[in-house]
């Protein structure tokens, strides 16, 4: 690639060098809570930042987002931010080079005035981090964001930047983000929500849930209401973008069909107890190869994990895992599976492993859906997908509290709160959207 075709495919990647302001379709109104959160980190932390999730999450909008930021509030010249996205083949060259042509377009070089340095999907760039390191070592005048949806290769290539960088990770909606989505406009509500007041609105709400549990939360079709085309592109981005392009050019696939077939298998028994052996056996592959492409979707966010739990760090480790998919959405298209109790339960898992808490499963005589870990504190979560639950609902919760010594559980269900007190212990009942909006 000659000099002048770099230059074109700069210029196309960032249109504000030429308009002077980021044009109105890449940034749409929406801001999600996360975005005040990086403009503090651009603004005041000598760090590279990091942006790590899933395909069609809003990654780049978000950048979009922050680039628009800097040009109006900020009064940064629009020269001296650079937007790389590495989905383009032509950008897939040495940064030095890039850096170089850059140089020649502002006119100026890198160690002038501070320059905004934006890299998405990054890991299609190889020895990417060699670049950042040195220019960050070097104490250049570039603050890096950088972005990647493939957590392995970034997480590799992250450990030389030990120290030098601060993460954020971006997944589809949660169902606090999917609510003030819909409610974007309306400032009644809004004022309400922040004061904590959700009681004029709980019918809405209650059927917000539900439609949450049907179409999930990825950014790029929450205006799209026909269900069938939905589906669609939601399953073209699944299986195109990530499964036979992304994770099989990544990770060398030789065979993406079995992949394939492994997440559909996982999307039919999610929230359940994976058994390789038998998941091996039905797929048609071997234990070792199983192993391999859960892997890779975990990598690539489609999919997550939850230990059994054990005081003995050494059972959890060897123990049984539960997996859920990562948004609710990917069940209705890929599972054939009716029954919503594990996309609740997934949901609601979500909700803790997104927030970095240690989360497990439980089972031994009894089982409990989650077992959040606190620093020292251990909490019980039973999750059941009915409007009240009944007496039997508690044993599981009563049995773990009493043979770890715990005071306080937590019950979620659909419609009922309250507190139940049983044999002195303490249990704290609530709806699942209501725990999530508080919660979120």
């Amino acid at each position: 690639m000659n000099i002048n075709e770099l230059e074109k495919s700069l210029y196309f990647h960032n249109p504000w060098w030429i308009k002077n302001v980021v044009p109105l379709e890449l940034i749409p109104p929406f801001r999600r809570p996360i975005l005040n959160q990086l403009n503090k980190y651009l603004d005041s932390l000598e760090r590279i930042v990091v942006i790590k999730g899933p395909r069609r999450t809003g990654k780049t909008t978000l950048i979009f987002q922050l680039i628009e930021n800097l040009i109006s509030k900020k009064a940064v010249n629009p020269y001296n931010i650079l937007f790389l996205s590495f989905d383009d083949l032509n950008l897939r060259q040495d940064l030095d080079r890039i850096f170089h042509t850059f140089e020649r377009i502002r006119g100026k070089v890198l160690k002038g005035d501070l320059i905004y340095c934006f890299l998405d999907e990054v890991h299609f760039l190889e020895e990417w981090s060699f670049f950042v390191k040195k220019y960050f070592d070097k104490k250049y005048p570039i603050k890096f964001l950088v972005s990647s949806s493939s957590a392995s290769l970034f997480k590799k290539s992250l450990e030389s930047l030990a120290g030098r960088t601060v993460e954020e990770r971006l997944l589809p909606f949660t169902f606090k983000e999917w609510v003030l989505y819909h409610f974007r406009e309306d400032e009644n509500f809004l004022k309400l929500f922040h004061e904590g007041k959700y009681t004029p609105y709980e019918s809405e709400l209650q059927i917000l849930f539900q439609k949450y549990l049907v179409k999930g939360g990825f950014p790029n079709l929450l205006e799209i209401g026909e269900p069938s085309l939905w589906q669609k592109l939601l399953r073209e981005d699944v299986l195109e973008k990530v499964i036979y392009r992304d994770l099989t050019q990544l990770y060398g696939v030789r065979d993406p069909e079995k992949l394939e077939k492994t997440f559909l298998y996982l999307a039919n028994t999610t929230g359940q107890i994976v058994n390789l052996f038998s998941i091996a056996k039905n797929i048609g592959m071997s234990r070792q190869h199983l192993g391999k492409y859960i892997y890779y979707l975990e990598q690539a966010y489609l999919v997550f994990q939850l230990q059994q739990y054990s005081h003995s760090t050494g059972k959890t480790a060897r123990g049984p895992t539960k997996l859920h998919l990562i948004d609710s959405g990917l069940g209705s298209v890929f599972s054939t599976v009716t029954n919503q109790d594990f996309i609740v339960e997934g949901v609601i898992a979500r909700h803790f492993w997104e927030s970095e808490e240690r989360t497990f499963y439980y089972r031994n005589y009894s089982e409990i859906d989650l077992i959040v870990k606190r620093e020292r504190e251990v909490i019980p979560v039973e999750i059941k997908n009915k409007e009240r639950p009944d007496r039997d609902d508690f044993k599981g919760l009563i049995f773990f509290m009493k043979k770890f010594n715990l005071q306080e559980g937590l019950l979620l269900c659909r419609d009922y709160r309250g507190i139940e007190e049983r044999d002195g212990l303490t249990i704290r009942i609530e709806p699942f959207w209501l725990w999530l909006l508080k919660n979120g």
